[in-house]
Parts: C-alpha cells; sequence; structure tokens
C-alpha cells in the first residue's frame, strides 16, 4: 500500500497532466493574413496503455510579434518552424479585445484554446549565421526585407 504523501504526489502530477502552461511546438499551417498558427506540441505523453501518443495540434494560435503604438516587427513564420507555445491561465478572446484590464473571476482557465505562439531560436541541430558579437543580423532566406518609416537614416559610427 502506498503511503499517504506518495498518493497525494500521483494525485497532483495526475492534476498537473492535464494542465497546460508552456512547450515547443512544430508550425503546421500558417495563416498570413491572421497572424495565426496551427502547431503541434512537440512532447508525446503516455495514454492510458503506457504508449506515447503525440499531442493534438493546437489551432488557430495567435503568433507573437513584437507590436506597439509606434513600431511592429512582423516575423515570416513557416511550416516547420519550431517555437514556445505559451498558454494563458486566463482566456485571450477577452484579454485582447482592448488595453483595459478584464475580470479576474473569468471561469475557462489553462485552457488549450488560450495559446500564443512565440517563434524561438536554433536549435541544437542548426547552425546559428556566423556574426560579430555586437553585429545585429537581418536576415530572410525566403522573401525581401522591408524597412518603413518617417525617416530613414543610417550613419557609420566612428
Amino acid at each position: 500500500m502506498k503511503s499517504l504523501p506518495a498518493m497525494v504526489d500521483e494525485r497532483i502530477e495526475a492534476a498537473l497532466a492535464g494542465l497546460w502552461t508552456s512547450c515547443l511546438g512544430v508550425v503546421t499551417k500558417v495563416d498570413h493574413a491572421k497572424y495565426r498558427v496551427d502547431a503541434r506540441p512537440k512532447v508525446k505523453l503516455p495514454d492510458e496503455a503506457g504508449a506515447l501518443q503525440e499531442l493534438p495540434i493546437v489551432q488557430d494560435v495567435r503568433i507573437a510579434m513584437s507590436h506597439g503604438k509606434n513600431f511592429s516587427l512582423i516575423l515570416p513564420v513557416a511550416e516547420g518552424d519550431v517555437g514556445l507555445l505559451v498558454f494563458s491561465k486566463y482566456p485571450l478572446q477577452e484579454l485582447v479585445k482592448d488595453s483595459k484590464t478584464r475580470d479576474p473571476a473569468l471561469k475557462r482557465r489553462f485552457s488549450v484554446n488560450d495559446c500564443v505562439y512565440v517563434p524561438f531560436t536554433w536549435l541544437d541541430a542548426e547552425n546559428a549565421p556566423a556574426h560579430n558579437a555586437n553585429d545585429l543580423h537581418i536576415v530572410n532566406t525566403a522573401g525581401d526585407i522591408y524597412l518603413k518609416a518617417k525617416n530613414i537614416r543610417m550613419e557609420k559610427v566612428a
């Protein structure tokens, strides 16, 4: 017979297994018009029989882009890209309406439907571009690079 602490630990682990927080995911589909992706989590979990199963594809996930009142950085996310799937504690559909704060008593919490995809860094199997420590690299091998500003200045630093 298991001890009480072991049984409590087991129950907590079972409850946490269904809690979505964050994990790496692979993009399976991109909707560039809506800035959304479908992504498959990179982890497999055991089913009741102990066989490892892929997790379901998370659909219609917002792509986290750097954006503010006076700037935006839109990244060319593509199928096969790996990124971080971050699951919000509260429903995103309520939180992204505007910049106002919302009632914290929202019913649904930690749902697979409340997810943001954050483009990731290089995987260990990939090679980051060669660069100097103080260099800023902007690379896009799949399309054009657009710079849009009121004025564009380039100055060589002495």
